[in-house]
């Protein structure tokens, strides 16, 4: 474990560090207000800056502490912190997303809100078809009906 803690918390030191000096302030407007108030970016790099600082101290406390002593340790040290099924999950939810974010694009809400709640349930393994195409047509239409025609927020 004390391998996969160093690894993780690198990438999110370094993914922090794209997101605070090039993300935020490449692709979050800040618009001219009317002098009060935060500014757009203020929030996110609060959040950036908070979530960097405890992954590179958790880097430091886990590359300075000293290796295991007894054998119950070296032995949870060598297991592997997720499994084979749960990185192939991962992985299929994460191609499930961006296929869905780009239907959504194209199509819009009422045509890609089933497909997508669908999707969802059957990723975890939801079996009843009339479960899962019932749900994911009434979802779709509640979330539409309250966000489109009585809340008037326009969906994609």
């Amino acid at each position: 474990m004390k391998t996969a803690d160093i690894f993780s918390n690198a990438v999110v030191v370094l993914f922090g560090l794209a997101l605070l000096f090039v993300f935020i302030p490449g692709f979050v407007p800040v618009e001219s207000g009317p002098g009060f108030g935060l500014a757009a970016t203020t929030m996110p790099n609060v959040a950036v800056t908070t979530m960097v600082a405890l992954a590179a101290m958790f880097f430091v406390y886990r590359l300075c502490r000293a290796q295991p002593t007894e054998d119950s340790e070296a032995e949870y040290d060598s297991t592997p912190p997720i499994e084979h099924n749960n990185w192939v999950f991962l992985l299929r939810g994460g191609v499930f997303l961006i296929a869905v974010t780009a239907i959504f694009e194209w199509v819009g809400f009422l045509a890609a809100g089933p497909p997508t709640v669908a999707g969802f349930m059957i990723i975890m393994d939801e079996k009843r078809p009339i479960a899962v195409i019932g749900t994911s047509i009434v979802a779709t239409a509640v979330i539409w009906l309250f966000f489109w025609q009585f809340l008037r927020f326009p969906l994609p």
